[in-house]
């Protein structure tokens, strides 16, 4: 015959519930940790926007100012949700995000001496001297070299990430997230579904979302007009990027061909000039 428990040897009822309520503290914390990621995801300014593995440090300081403007160009400060307008002379901190208008166009001069020009209806984010997001569009950049052993600069995009170590590059991403990298001067690394691809001066490759970077190729046409279209806009302008160095025409001696305001989209299947995405 079993024999029954003596009350001192069971837990008291008391202890059952102070051990119930600590396990229901610690589920709400947890809740609680989960919901806080969540909202810091898709706040303006955030790691969640264009599918990318966003997890970068955001500056808290001036990182760049606004060299020119042409057409309209807005601001999103870090952790606003207000879009201002900005203009030349206007001040970036890190985690702003900058768009421009259809046929507006943007010159930003970061605080190392590099640059980045934005395109019509481009959108992108500067978390960092050294980190950029871009979500849609076209940027052109010049960045300057790093010291061995220095960071590279990364330019982020919904499919790839861009890392380079003093270059003039562009980047482009189609309403399809396609991403579209090709490079005057230097070498630029591209990383897209963990494989990674040089591109040397003069080459272009795409990535298409989920994808490993294309086989670099000679620049398309279309890659070639973005670049005589953006050297067309900065003839004449002094500062940032206006006496970098860009001739006014194209490099090979050949005939400018702008491109109307529009930020060029690949019209084939080669790299750098190619395709949909």
């Amino acid at each position: 015959m079993a024999q029954r428990s003596s009350p001192g040897t069971q837990p008291s009822l008391f202890a059952r519930l102070v051990r119930r309520r600590r396990r229901v503290r610690s589920y709400l914390a947890l809740l609680a940790i989960m919901i806080l990621y969540v909202v810091l995801c898709v706040m303006p300014g955030g790691h969640g926007r264009g599918g990318g593995a966003w997890a970068q440090p955001v500056a808290t300081g001036v990182i760049a100012t606004v060299a020119t403007v042409e057409g309209t160009c807005t601001r999103l400060p870090a952790r606003s949700a207000e879009w201002v307008e900005t203009r030349a002379g206007g001040l970036i901190y890190g985690g702003d995000r900058l768009k421009c208008g259809p046929d507006s166009w943007a010159v930003i001069d970061l605080v190392d001496g590099g640059s980045v020009t934005l395109g019509p209806g481009c959108e992108v984010q500067f978390d960092s001297l050294l980190y950029v997001r871009l979500f849609i569009g076209r940027l052109w950049a010049r960045i300057q070299p790093v010291a061995p052993g220095g960071t590279d600069f990364r330019v982020e995009t919904p499919s790839a990430v861009v890392g380079v170590r003093g270059t003039h590059f562009t980047v482009w991403v189609s309403d399809e997230y396609a991403t579209t990298v090709s490079v005057e001067s230097g070498v630029v690394e591209v990383l897209g579904a963990g494989q990674a691809v040089l591109v040397p001066e003069g080459y272009a490759t795409r990535v298409r979302r989920g994808q490993a970077p294309e086989e670099p190729g000679p620049m398309g046409d279309d890659e070639k007009r973005a670049w005589a279209e953006r050297r067309g806009r900065l003839k004449g302008q002094t500062g940032s990027d206006g006496d970098s160095g860009y001739d006014s025409g194209d490099k090979k001696g050949g005939k400018q061909d702008v491109h109307n305001g529009k930020a060029p989209g690949p019209p084939d299947d080669r790299p750098g000039g190619g395709g949909k995405g």
